[in-house]
Parts: structure tokens; C-alpha cells; sequence
């Protein structure tokens, strides 16, 4: 059953059915309706492939060269590096373990995403339903997380959405509908954040979608602070932050708006400790002490394999139980730049942090280019919110691995901005009259415009 509906993606986004994105985009933080036994994680991973490969069947049949839709333009390019420093670890180091397996799987299905997005969004009809997908994901995925809490525990329906709940205990923090732990809803909430954010400014000529956005915004910043994630709260705050200073358009308002944010700081951390006790309440041995322990383990391993690293994805089953209290296969470094330096080595992390300048060079420079009411100004600061999302909470988790929810926002959000960047709808000034005119451009003019 599941090799037809993998045959069924393959196929339909093969024909350009619009509706297979956005299922796809949907199902990110859904783990239900799955085969018994099979591990919902690889098994996204699998429909990933499996809309990359409807993606290539696509682009063959419209006789589009495959070279100019992978190696493209720089992004594209710069993706493909980091996977090849990611394989590149993998196999000096000659050690093949389940966990560097499943991470490699886990790492590719996300780039193999992007190029799935990034082909299919052609013009603004799919840029604005893609954009309501994500903003009823973060609203439903709110909504949840804020009912267990007042619940206090889980609830039935999240016995219904997970096989087999992956908690023990209930720690006064929701995992939501996603099967990872609060911190990686944090994080998965910190990518999207900023991209409702953009959905809220550029809704500002309609009062019932603007009032929607707020709403949404609104449950999912409550959302985020209750699932206790300190790393996740302080990516969020500087996304609203940033958010100020980029729309507010009067210079006197926008310095207003500034320091309004930094006087109500106090309150607003008053409110959130009340709401969640554990974001002003350190536990030294369990936050610090711990994260201490893994970062000097992994530190030594970086030391001794500093060239590609112990390969991607080992440090789960290569750590020292003793050393740092932990069974094997449990945790990760808790660090992104130590994690990235560890298992890739100076060749892989030198490989990310390229990556991610470009992105947050070519994101500026969009936001000095382009008008403040356009599609390409407000995806490009979604997609550098979500960038400084990843290297704020990167200080204290790593969310790629076991939290597949994340890994697949963070490739859809880079999908929806540079495909954006590409197309001349989303550098347009927009305009009441002139949105319906422009969302009925014929998509297959608009892609052989597009540089892909």
C-alpha cells in the first residue's frame, strides 16, 4: 500500500498537481495514517524522494535541461556542496551506523525537497496557497499544543496521531502534533514564525486575512513559549524584532517600535514565566551541566578527526556512555556548529557556513532591492528570520536529525524565497487591482521566464 502511494506522489507531481505540494506540505508535522511498524520519519523521507523524482520525470518531459535545474543559480549549487561535504564524512569514515545511515536518508530527502519546491512554484496563485497551508500548520499545530497544556497531559488525539507516544511521562511541555520533544516544536515554530509573519504583512489590504494572520501569529508565539524552549523564544523575539525595523516604513514609528519591543521585554518575561516556568528557571545540572559534558566529548572527537569529521550522523552510536550519562543512541551534541564540526569536519562546517551567508547576503540585499509591499521583500525576510532561527537555537540544540518536521520547514521556507527571487511577480509592488491580474499568468510561460 505505501509503494502505491509513493507511485501516486511520483506520478501526480510528475502531471504538476498542485494538490500533491500541498498534501506535502501538510503532512510535514503529521504522523498518522502510516503502516504499522514503519518509521514515520523515513517514511517522509521516502515521499520526499519520491516528489524529487515526480520532479525530474516533470522536467524531462517539458524538455527542461536537469543541469539547469540543479545547478541553476548559487543556492542550488551551495546545497548540493553541503550534502556532498555531509556524504563526504560519511564515507571516510568508514563507519556505516544505523544512525549515520538514517541521517544521511534524512539530509538529502530535505534538499530533495527544495528542488521539488523550488521547480513547482511558478507564480503567485501557488506562492498564496502554499502560504495558507503553512499558516493553518502553524494554527492547528498551536491550537494542540495549547490544548494539552491546558489538558495537562496528553490528550486522546494525540494517542490517535502517534502509534505510540513518545514520552513517558508528561512534562508540562507540548511536543504538539509533531513526535519529537518541545524543543524541536520550538524550533520547527521558530522557522515558520517569521514566515506568517510575512503572510500578515502582505495580507494589509484585507481586513478579514489580516485579522487571520494575527490570530495565527498570536497562538503560535503562546505556542512557543509554552513548549519551555529558551532557544526557540529568544530566535522568535528577534524575528519580531527584526520584523519591526523591515515594515514599519516611517523611520520615527519604526524607532518606536524598537524600543517599545525593549520596554515591554520585562513584561513580556513576567508573562512567559508565569506561562512556563522553565524558560527563567536553569536547571545547572540538566541544562548546563549536561550540555558541558557532551560538547567536551564531542570536542575530542573534533580534535581527532578535525579534517571530515567522525562522519555525519556517528556521534549518536561513537560517544562514551560514561563520559557524558547518556545511553547510546540518545542524544546529539545539543550544539549545530559543534555537531556540524564533529561529525563533517573543517570540510563540512566550512561547507555550511557558506551556505549560510550566502543566504543571508543574497536575503539583504533582496530587502534593499526590492519594494516593501512585495511578495520578494517579505519572503526574503521569512527566509533570513528563519536562517537566524537556526543559527540562534543552533547555540544549544541540533534539530536536523531527529526532527525531520524541522529539516523539511527549513528546506521548504529556502524553496519559497528563492523561487520567488526568480520571478518577476514577486519583485512587483503590490497592487489591489493588479494581484488577480497577475495570479493568472499561465504557469508554464512563467517557467520557461524563470532561470529555475
Amino acid at each position: 500500500m505505501f509503494a502505491l502511494v509513493l507511485l501516486l506522489t511520483i506520478l501526480l507531481v510528475a502531471c504538476n498537481a498542485s494538490a500533491a505540494f500541498y498534501l506535502l506540505l501538510a503532512y510535514i508535522p503529521i504522523n498518522t495514517l502510516l503502516p504499522e511498524g514503519l518509521p514515520y520519519r523515513e517514511s517522509q523521507a521516502l515521499l520526499r524522494f519520491a516528489a524529487f523524482a515526480g520532479t525530474i520525470v516533470f522536467c524531462i518531459s517539458r524538455r527542461y535541461p536537469l543541469r539547469k535545474v540543479l545547478l541553476g543559480d548559487t543556492l542550488s549549487r551551495l546545497l548540493l556542496i553541503w550534502l556532498g561535504a555531509i556524504f563526504l564524512s560519511f564515507i571516510v569514515s568508514g563507519h556505516y551506523s544505523a544512525w549515520a545511515e538514517r541521517t544521511i536518508i534524512r539530509m538529502a530527502s530535505y534538499i530533495a525537497l527544495y528542488f521539488a519546491f523550488r521547480v513547482w512554484l511558478r507564480n503567485r496563485d501557488q506562492f498564496t496557497r502554499a502560504s495558507r497551508v503553512i499558516s493553518l500548520i502553524i494554527l492547528l499545530s498551536s491550537l494542540f499544543a495549547i490544548v494539552q497544556v491546558i489538558y495537562g497531559g496528553f490528550t486522546p488525539l494525540f494517542d490517535v496521531l502517534h502509534n505510540s507516544p513518545p514520552f513517558a511521562d508528561w512534562q508540562g511541555r507540548p511536543p504538539s502534533f509533531l513526535n519529537s520533544g518541545s524543543n524541536a516544536f520550538g524550533g520547527f515554530m521558530g522557522l515558520l514564525i517569521p514566515f506568517e509573519i510575512a503572510s500578515l504583512t502582505l495580507s494589509s489590504t484585507y481586513a478579514a486575512a489580516r485579522f487571520f494572520h494575527w490570530i495565527v501569529l498570536a497562538l503560535g508565539l503562546v505556542a512557543v513559549i509554552l513548549s519551555g524552549s529558551r532557544g526557540a523564544t529568544l530566535s522568535v523575539a528577534v524575528s519580531c524584532a527584526l520584523a519591526a525595523f523591515l515594515f514599519v516604513r516611517q523611520k520615527r514609528l519604526r524607532i518606536v517600535a524598537i524600543f517599545g519591543l525593549i520596554i515591554l521585554l520585562p513584561v513580556f518575561t513576567v508573562v512567559a514565566a508565569i506561562l512556563s516556568p522553565r524558560l527563567t528557571q536553569i536547571d545547572q545540572q540538566e541544562s548546563v551541566g549536561a550540555r558541558y559534558l557532551i560538547w567536551a566529548e564531542a570536542w575530542g572527537m573534533f580534535v581527532e578527526h578535525p579534517v571530515t569529521g567522525i562522519g555525519m550522523g556517528n556521534f549518536r552510536e561513537t560517544y562514551a556512555p560514561e563520559e557524558i550519562q547518556e545511553d547510546p543512541g540518545k542524544v546529539d551534541v545539543h550544539n549545530l556548529y559543534l555537531q556540524f564540526l564533529t561529525e563533517t569536519g573543517v570540510v563540512g562546517f566550512a561547507a555550511f557556513l557558506v551556505l549560510v551567508s550566502y543566504i543571508l547576503r543574497r536575503n539583504f540585499r533582496n530587502l534593499r532591492v526590492f519594494p516593501r509591499d512585495s511578495i520578494g521583500y517579505s519572503s526574503s525576510y521569512a527566509a533570513m528570520g528563519a536562517m537566524l532561527s537556526v543559527l540562534i537555537h543552533g547555540m544549544v540544540d541540533f534539530l536536523f536529525i531527529g526532527s525531520t518536521e524541522f529539516g523539511a520547514a527549513f528546506a521548504i521556507v529556502l524553496a519559497i524565497s528563492a523561487a520567488a527571487d526568480q520571478q518577476e511577480w514577486a519583485k512587483e509592488a503590490l497592487h489591489p487591482k493588479g494581484i488577480h491580474q497577475s495570479a493568472s499568468i499561465d504557469g508554464t510561460i512563467a517557467l520557461e521566464r524563470s532561470t529555475i
